[in-house]
């Protein structure tokens, strides 16, 4: 997602356009995963804590200082032993990491 956003930024940039960006929160854990509403109107959800935390790390990421991609500890876990990261980060009660390099 980050590699497609700045080819899609240096497209935008040689048109004088304005550029976006954007951060990515990742969290693991369980979610209701669901439809609602009526045959011409069908709303898509998503319930649980994971998806909370995940859009908290989203709005923790515009002081990312590498890749503003930011994961929980639980994923960190799964993944600490083949994606490289910054170091240790702390805010409030919820520990995260930030990939070094996307």
């Amino acid at each position: 997602m980050r590699r497609q956003l700045a080819a899609f930024n240096a497209e935008r940039q040689q048109a004088g356009k304005f550029t976006i960006e954007t951060g990515i929160g990742i969290a693991t854990g369980e979610a209701v995963l669901g439809f609602a509403g009526t045959a011409g109107r069908r709303e898509f959800f998503l319930i649980g804590d994971v998806i909370q935390r995940a859009e908290t790390l989203e709005s923790l990421t515009r002081n990312g200082v590498a890749s503003r991609v930011f994961i929980d500890q639980t994923t960190f876990g799964l993944c600490c032993n083949s994606i490289n990261f910054v170091e240790d980060i702390s805010c409030e009660s919820t520990s995260y990491r930030e990939l070094r390099n996307v």
